[in-house]
C-alpha cells in the first residue's frame, strides 16, 4: 500500500508541476522546490499522512520551481486553491474521522479475527474509520461490515499493492502495515492459567489468573508481566461447587491439600539451611508433595531439577522473553525494532520495566544506557533515515513517511544507516549485501548445512558438524525458513498447517479419534507397525491437532478443558460470533445474521448448523422450534406499529441515556458529599440494572429501569449489552476489563432463561453460595472482586449484608489501566500549595508539563476545561476547573443536562497549555440505594412493587434489599488506574448496608470525567489531599 500510495502522490505533483507557469494564480505562491513540500497540496490528500520527497545528499531539488497554494489553502477538483476548510472532511469519506490512520484492527481483513497489536505512531494529518466501520483495503473507504468487498488477496505482498485507490480516493487509513505489537494488550489480558500461590502483587502491568483454583503457596511477588497467582481463598466458579474440600490446587497434579505455606519448600531454599516457619494454615490452600519444590517464577511444583534460574537484580522472570515491541538491551535503543510475536516463546529473565540490559549483561535504568544505542554517529531523531540507508541513498529521490518513530534515532550529517550492523556508517563504510526481505537478517558466517530451507524438514544430511561459509550472507531470522519461492515464511507454515493449536504430522494416528466427541470414549484399535513409515500407503502426512487438543464439530482444535464445556447433543465450543441460534429469535439474528459485530470473538457454546435452543437451553432441529406465531418480536418487547430502530441508533441512545444518568449520578453524590473527593462510575451500575428490567413485568417498576437506560424494550437490551461490553472491552493500549458475577443462596436454583441471559448478554457466571454463613459468603465474594480489580478494591462486602431472606447477589467490576499519550515527568513534580478556602492552603504534588491539549473556556460553565488523551487514543480524562474558589457545585448542576455537558466538549481545541494537576488517589464508597431513588429508580427496592419475575424456580416476591458501589482511582505521572465494583442484594426483606466515606478536603475543586470517546466510564471530584 506505500508503494503505491506514494507512486500516486508523486505523479500527482509532477502533473501540477507540468500545468503551472511561473506566473501564480490567486491563493499561490512561489517555491524554489514543490516536491519537497509535506503537507497536503489536494482537497483529496486531506486525511491522510502525506509523502515526502527525501533531499538528496548533495542537497539539489529533485525537480523544477513552481507554484503551490499558500498556507491553509489546498486545490479542489478544478486545481483552484481555496481553504482547507472547506474541503470535505477526511477527504469526502463521511464514515471516517480524524485519528491517527492507523485503522488498528479495524480493518475489513480483521473481522473475526482475535485483535493484533499495534504500531505506535499517529500520522498527522490522518484519519480513521468512525466507531462501527472498517477500512475497506479494496476501495479505501470505511464501510460497513456486510459491505466489506471480498479479497482476492493471496498474500501480504498482494494485498499490498492492490490498494492503490487508498491515496487517491479519501482514504481513512494511512498504511496497511499493522505493526503487530504485543506491548499493552497481550501482556495485561486475563491469563486462564492457575499459579500454585496465595497472592501476587505484580503491579499494573501484571496479568491476573481468570481461574480460581486454591493455591499452594502464601504469597508470591512475581514481577513477570506474565505470570499468574491466585487467592487460596478463591472460589471455583463452577455453579455446582460447594464442597470446600474438594481443593483442586489450581490442577497442579504435583501440588496436595495443605496450609498454603510450602516452608522451606521454595526452589530457592534448595541447598540452604531450612529456616523458620509461620505458624499459619491458610483455608483452602495447597503445598508441593514431597520430592517437589515451589518455583516462584513459574508459580508450580517442580521437580528440583525442573526449577528455572532465581532472576538476577532488576531482573523479572518472562515465559516470553523473546516477545513485544520494546528495546531489551541499550544496544537495542534508537533503532525502530519488530514486534515479534514469536510461534515457540522462550522462558526466562529479563529486565523489569524501564530497565534494560548494559553491554555487561547487568540490567540498568533506561536513562543510563548510552544515547542511541552508543552510536556515536547517530542522534535523536525519528529513526527513518529516508534516503539515507545504505540500501537507497545512490537511489536519488525516494518516497518518505510523514511519521516519527518512537524511541528513534537517525544518523548525522554525512552517515548512512547499515540495515545489516545496525549502525550508522560513511557510505564508503556500507557491509554487502544489504538485506531487505521480509524476515531477513544478515549473517556474517551463515549455516550452508543443513540447508535452512521448507525443503530440508524431515531430511537427513550428512554435515561435518554445524558447517557454515565465511562469507557473509542474507539469512531467515531465527524461526523462519525459506520456500520454494525464496521468501522467508515461519518454519511450521512450510506444510501449510495455519489452523490454530494444528501441528503438521508426517503419520498421524487414526485412532482413536481425535476429537471431542471422542473424549472419555472407548475404542478397539489396530496394533500400529513397528515402523509404519516403511509401510507402503500407511502413513497420510495431514494437520493434526496438537497434544492436549481436539478437534470440535467446526474442525477447529480446541482444548480437552473446552471440549468439556459444552458436551450437550448438538453443541460445540468455539470463539465465534456474537449470535447463537436460539429457538425465541432465530427469525430475527442467527449464527449467519447477526446485527451484534464484535472486534473480538465470543468463547461459548454453539448449536451445530441446523439446530437452535429451546426455551431449556438444548439444541434441537430447527424446524422443531416452536415459534409465537402472533408476533415477530422478543419476548418482552414492548410491539407496536413503531419501526425497529437499528442498533447504532439504540446503541446511540444507551450511550446518551447513560451521559444523563453520570451527570445526575455525580450531581447527587456531590451534594451528598460536600467537600469531599469523590470517584465513582455510574456507568458500571447499568449493568445490573439491565439485569433486573430482563425479568420486570411490564408496570411502574420496569418503565424507571427502560427510563435510566434510555432503552424502549428487552429486546434493546438484548441487542445492544453484547456489543457494547464486547467493544469496551477490545479497546487497543489502554486496558478496559468488565466481569460480572451472579451468587446464588444455595437452597434456591435460577431459572435457565435467566442464567443464560446473564451469560450471553451479560457476560455473567452463576455460583451457589451457602448465605447461612455469612462470613464464608463475604469472604469469597470479596476475593472474586478483589482478584478482578487487580487488587486495587478489597474488602466490599460484610457478613452482616446478609440474611436467610437473601436470594442472590450481583456483581461487576469495572477495571481501567490505562498511561497517558504523553506522560508527565516525575522531576516535574513538586509540592505546591492547594487553597482551600481565599486565606488557607494545603499541600500536594502538583504534577507539570508544557503541551498541546484540547483546551476550552466555557462562558456558560464559567469554567476552563482540559483533556488529557491516554495511549490508543480513544480513552481520554477531562477536567472542569471552575472560575471560582466554590464553583463546582455549579458546574455540577449545569453539566447534568447531557445537550449542555456535549456542547462543552464540542468547544474543546488543539492549544498550547501549561498544564498543572495533582498527583492523587482516591477511594468512595456509595449507598446506591439512596442515589437511585434520588434519580427516580424507587420500586425495585419495594418487594411489593418490584414485580421481579422469572429469576428464581420458585416464584416468591423479590426486591432489591441493598446496593452498593466502591470506587477507587489512581492518578499519577504515568497514567490512570480506577476500578469500581457494584454490589446489589436481592431477597425478600430489607436492610441498609453501613456506608462508608472516605474524605480528601480542599477548597478549589475540580470535576473530572474519564470517558470513552463521548461515554463516560468513570467521574469525580477532586477536592485537595
Amino acid at each position: 500500500m506505500f508503494k503505491m500510495f506514494f507512486l500516486i502522490a508523486i505523479a500527482a505533483n509532477v502533473f501540477l508541476l507540468v500545468s503551472t507557469t511561473e506566473t501564480c494564480g490567486e491563493n499561490e505562491v512561489y517555491v524554489d522546490c514543490p516536491d519537497t513540500v509535506c503537507e497536503p497540496q489536494k482537497c483529496s490528500e486531506l486525511g491522510f499522512p502525506v509523502p515526502c520527497l527525501a533531499i538528496p545528499v548533495n542537497g539539489t531539488c529533485p525537480g523544477d520551481p513552481g507554484c503551490i497554494c499558500e498556507t491553509g489553502y489546498v486545490r479542489n477538483e478544478c486545481g483552484i486553491c481555496i481553504p482547507s476548510k472547506d474541503c470535505p472532511s477526511c477527504g469526502g469519506d463521511e464514515n471516517a474521522t480524524a485519528g491517527c490512520g492507523v485503522n488498528c484492527n479495524k480493518h475489513c481483513s480483521d473481522i473475526g479475527k482475535e485483535p493484533g497489536g499495534c504500531i505506535q505512531v499517529c500520522y498527522p494529518n490522518a484519519c480513521d474509520c468512525k466507531d462501527g466501520y472498517y477500512l475497506d483495503d479494496n476501495t479505501g473507504k470505511c464501510v460497513l461490515p456486510n459491505q466489506c468487498t471480498k479479497s482476492n488477496h493471496n498474500s501480504q505482498e498482494t494485498s499490498s499493492s492492490s490498494n492503490s485507490t487508498s491515496t487517491s480516493s479519501s482514504s481513512a487509513s494511512s498504511n496497511n502495515n499493522n505493526g503487530k505489537s504485543t506491548s499493552s494488550t497481550s501482556s495485561l489480558s486475563q491469563s486462564s492459567s492457575s499459579s500454585i500461590s496465595k497472592s501476587s502483587t505484580s503491579g499494573k502491568s501484571s496479568s491476573t489468573s481468570s481461574s480460581s483454583s486454591n493455591a499452594a503457596s502464601s504469597s508470591s511477588s512475581s514481577g513477570s508481566s506474565s505470570s499468574s497467582s491466585v487467592s487460596s481463598s478463591s472460589s471455583s466458579s463452577s455453579s455446582n461447587t460447594n464442597n470446600s474440600n474438594n481443593v483442586s490446587c489450581g490442577g497442579d497434579e504435583n501440588a496436595k491439600p495443605g496450609c498454603g505455606v510450602n516452608c522451606n519448600r521454595h526452589c530457592k531454599d534448595i541447598g540452604k539451611k531450612p529456616g523458620a516457619c509461620i505458624l499459619v494454615c491458610y483455608e483452602n490452600g495447597c503445598d508441593c508433595k514431597p520430592g517437589y519444590y515451589l518455583d516462584d517464577n513459574t508459580g508450580k511444583c517442580v521437580l528440583p531439577s525442573q526449577c528455572t534460574l532465581p532472576c538476577g537484580v532488576n531482573e523479572v522472570y518472562s515465559n516470553c522473553t523473546n516477545a513485544g515491541c520494546e528495546p531489551k538491551t541499550c544496544a537495542e535503543t534508537g533503532i525502530p525494532l519488530p514486534c515479534d510475536q514469536p510461534d515457540e516463546c522462550l522462558k526466562g529473565c529479563i529486565c523489569k520495566s524501564n530497565y534494560l540490559r548494559a553491554d555487561n549483561g547487568t540490567c540498568i535504568p533506561r536513562d543510563q544506557c548510552p544515547a542511541c544505542g552508543g552510536d556515536p554517529n547517530a542522534q535523536p531523531g525519528c529513526g527513518v533515515n529516508c534516503g539515507r540507508l545504505c540500501s537507497n541513498y545512490n537511489d536519488g529521490p525516494v518516497p518518505c513517511p510523514l511519521i516519527c518513530n518512537i524511541n528513534g534515532c537517525d544518523c548525522r550529517e554525512g552517515y548512512v544507516f547499515d540495515e545489516n550492523l545496525k549502525k550508522c556508517v560513511l557510505p564508503e563504510d556500507c557491509s554487502k549485501p544489504i538485506c531487505t526481505g521480509p524476515n531477513e537478517v544478515y549473517d556474517d558466517h551463515p549455516i550452508i548445512c543443513p540447508p535452512q530451507t521448507c525443503d530440508s524438514i524431515g531430511k537427513s544430511y550428512s554435515c561435518p558438524s554445524r558447517l557454515t561459509s565465511s562469507k557473509g550472507a542474507c539469512v531467515c531470522r531465527k524461526g523462519y525458513l525459506r520456500n520454494e519461492d525464496g521468501k522467508c515464511i515461519p518454519k511450521e507454515d512450510c506444510h501449510k498447517c495455519l489452523g490454530q493449536n494444528e501441528v503438521y504430522d508426517p503419520c498421524p494416528p487414526i485412532c482413536p479419534p481425535q476429537t471431542c466427541d471422542a473424549i472419555g470414549k472407548s475404542y478397539s484399535c489396530p496394533s500400529i507397525p513397528t515402523n509404519p513409515t516403511e509401510v507402503p500407503g500407511y502413513c497420510k502426512p495431514a494437520c493434526r491437532c496438537k497434544p492436549g487438543y481436539y478437534r470440535n464439530l467446526i474442525d477447529q482444535c480446541i482444548s480437552k478443558k473446552d471440549c468439556l464445556k459444552c458436551t450437550g447433543p448438538h453443541e460445540y465450543f468455539s470463539c465465534g460470533g456474537a449470535c447463537d441460534n436460539v429457538c425465541a429469535t432465530i427469525k430475527k439474528q442467527n449464527q449467519t445474521h447477526c446485527p451484534i459485530i464484535n472486534i473480538t470473538c465470543n468463547r461459548k457454546c454453539y448449536c451445530e448448523a441446523d439446530y437452535a435452543r429451546n426455551v431449556n437451553g438444548t439444541c434441537i432441529p430447527i424446524d422443531e422450534c416452536e415459534y409465537d406465531c402472533t408476533s415477530t418480536s422478543i419476548e418482552g418487547s414492548t410491539g407496536g406499529d413503531d419501526e425497529e430502530d437499528d442498533d447504532e441508533e439504540v446503541q446511540n441512545r444507551l450511550i446518551q441515556g447513560n451521559t444523563d444518568f453520570t451527570g445526575n449520578f455525580l450531581y447527587e453524590v456531590i451534594k451528598k458529599n460536600p467537600l469531599t473527593s469523590v470517584v465513582m462510575s455510574p456507568f458500571s451500575v447499568l449493568i445490573p440494572l439491565a439485569q433486573l428490567a430482563l425479568y420486570t413485568e411490564p408496570g411502574n417498576s420496569y418503565d424507571q429501569l427502560l427510563n435510566t437506560l434510555n432503552l424502549k424494550s428487552k429486546d434493546e437490551i438484548r441487542r445492544v449489552f453484547p456489543a457494547l461490553i464486547s467493544s469496551l472491552k477490545s479497546q487497543e493500549e489502554a486496558i478496559l476489563d468488565l466481569a460480572a458475577k451472579i451468587y446464588v443462596n444455595k437452597q434456591y436454583q435460577l431459572t435457565d432463561n435467566f442464567e443464560n441471559d446473564s451469560r450471553d448478554v451479560f457476560g455473567a457466571e452463576a455460583e451457589n453460595i451457602d448465605f447461612s454463613k455469612p462470613d464464608q459468603a463475604a469472604d469469597t465474594i470479596n476475593a472474586w472482586i478483589e482478584k478482578e480489580t487487580r487488587e486495587l478494591i478489597k474488602n466490599v462486602v460484610s457478613a452482616d449484608m446478609f440474611s436467610a431472606y437473601t436470594r442472590l447477589v450481583l456483581t461487576n467490576v469495572i477495571y481501567f489501566l490505562g498511561n497517558w499519550q504523553k506522560q508527565f515527568n516525575p522531576n516535574d513534580t513538586k509540592t505546591e500549595d492547594f487553597h482551600i478556602s481565599n486565606t488557607d492552603t494545603v499541600q500536594v504534588p502538583l504534577m507539570y508539563q508544557k503541551g498541546v491539549f484540547r483546551y476550552a473556556e466555557s462562558k456558560d460553565l464559567n469554567c476552563k476545561i482540559l483533556e488529557i488523551t491516554y495511549k490508543g487514543g480513544n480513552f481520554s480524562y477531562i477536567a472542569f476547573l471552575p472560575n471560582d474558589v466554590d464553583g463546582y457545585n455549579i458546574v455540577a448542576e449545569k453539566i447534568r443536562d447531557p445537550d449542555v455537558f456535549n456542547t462543552a466538549l464540542d468547544l474543546l481545541k488543539y492549544e498550547t497549555c501549561y498544564l498543572y494537576i495533582p498527583r492523587h488517589e482516591i477511594t468512595t464508597g456509595i449507598d446506591l440505594v439512596d442515589i437511585l431513588q434520588k434519580v427516580n429508580v424507587t420500586d425495585i427496592f419495594d418487594t411489593k412493587k418490584a414485580d421481579l419475575s422469572g429469576i428464581l424456580t420458585n416464584n416468591e416476591e423479590l426486591g432489591v434489599s441493598a446496593a452498593i458501589q466502591r470506587a477507587n482511582i489512581k492518578f499519577d505521572e504515568t497514567g490512570t488506574e480506577a476500578a469500581a465494583v457494584n454490589v446489589i442484594i436481592v431477597g425478600t426483606t430489607s436492610a441498609s448496608p453501613p456506608e462508608t466515606v472516605y474524605t480528601f478536603r480542599a477548597d478549589h475543586p475540580f470535576i473530572f470525567y474519564l470517558l470513552l470517546e463521548r461515554n463516560p466510564l468513570f467521574c469525580g471530584v477532586y477536592a485537595g489531599n
